[in-house]
């Protein structure tokens, strides 16, 4: 999960700081390649407000999903993320 200092971290949309309070989306390592144009996101954490407004929003949530379906845990749980950024943990039904 992203390292969050309040006053230094700053958002990976919006470049503001991130201060005690706000309401942020934080995500964890999930691309595996620099070059992706989610790499700056992954990682990080993010104003919910400019999350929600994000125009790419949809398309982050939706390979979020996709990679993260991809690593799950010995418990059989995984994180999905909501449109909203926030973060469920889901389990993987039994085959």
């Amino acid at each position: 999960m992203a390292e969050i200092i309040p006053g230094l971290t700053t958002c990976s949309i919006c470049d503001r700081a991130i201060e005690d309070g706000d309401i942020i989306v934080a995500t964890t390592a999930f691309i595996e390649n620099d070059q992706d144009r989610f790499a700056p996101y992954h990682d990080s954490a993010m104003h919910q407000e400019c999350f929600q407004k994000w125009s790419m929003r949809e398309r982050f949530v939706r390979r979020f999903n996709l990679e993260m379906r991809k690593m799950v845990r010995a418990d059989g749980t995984y994180q999905e993320m909501r449109s909203d950024g926030s973060i469920e943990i889901k389990t993987r039904p039994n085959p």
